[in-house]
């Protein structure tokens, strides 16, 4: 796969998979599949930086008249979506940047979707992101956008350091546009707004993510066990040693199984073309 350096994590890792795949399925849980939006008004849709390919797999499956494609960067996950889809001649995925003007024709699309887009995109990026969002959505057309904040709310020290490291992390890579940034969120209505996108939608979720929530528990110690994993060759040196980084890691797991009680912000929005 050539390089391409926006990304945090290579995509191309089994391990990444799996992290995205648990991430994609508790966003969809919890924010659903496109609450606030009318099914009738949509038909064709695509999602970009598509991951596993989950909320579009299951997006066609609850919607008959509906088709879509999902594109991402990574050949491992095209290969895992187009195996999870084989039987579903409504469904395709395609290999595409979206750091990059999109392969696809003016006026394409009646739903543009886009989850996390933080992970791939830098603030600087955004303006061009949105023109060609904009360029290939029909007009009445919509681009969701799915966020989340870096940071939690909790009674876990521990994390609360973690999250404060990649945090600075993020606005190191230009991933935030300052270094109390806790979200690309805030941002996002101005920048649909200067892309020319209007009626512009705001949503927010709480995640509760305490040890006697499940499917939110589960979530939060699965993937932060994953993101320690991956973090840590991006933090120890820069930010920690390696001894204070497995300590922080061991009292991560440590209060996250002990009456944790926590809570996470995710952010939607949604603008229509006029």
């Amino acid at each position: 796969m050539a390089e391409n350096k926006r990304y945090i994590f290579d995509p191309e890792k089994a391990e990444e998979m799996y992290r995205l795949k648990l991430q994609g399925e508790y966003f969809t849980k919890v924010t659903g599949l496109i609450e606030g939006l009318d099914p009738a008004e949509i038909t064709n849709v695509v999602d970009l930086a598509c991951g596993t390919g989950d909320w579009l797999i299951s997006l066609i499956a609850a919607h008959s008249h509906m088709q879509g494609v999902g594109v991402d960067f990574s050949e491992r996950m095209l290969s895992y979506c187009q195996a999870q889809a084989l039987e579903e001649t409504r469904l395709s995925f395609k290999k595409m940047d979206i750091t990059q003007p999109l392969a696809f024709a003016e006026h394409s699309f009646d739903l543009v979707n886009a989850r996390l887009i933080i992970s791939v995109e830098t603030v600087g990026g955004w303006p061009l992101l949105l023109r060609e969002i904009y360029r290939v959505l029909r007009p009445g057309g919509m681009v969701r956008f799915i966020e989340a904040d870096v940071t939690s709310s909790s009674n876990s020290p521990a994390l609360a350091r973690f999250e404060s490291l990649v945090q600075a992390m993020l606005y190191a890579k230009e991933k935030l546009p300052a270094p109390h940034s806790h979200s690309i969120a805030p941002y996002l209505p101005g920048f649909l707004n200067d892309a020319g996108f209007v009626e512009i939608q705001k949503q927010s979720w709480l995640a509760d993510t305490s040890y006697d929530h499940r499917d939110g528990h589960k979530y939060m110690r699965d993937v932060n066990a994953e993101l320690l994993i991956k973090m840590r060759p991006l933090l120890v040196s820069a930010s920690l040693s390696s001894d204070a980084y497995d300590q922080l890691a061991q009292d991560i797991e440590h209060e996250l199984t002990n009456n944790y009680v926590g809570m996470a912000y995710i952010w939607g929005f949604i603008g229509t073309k006029p």
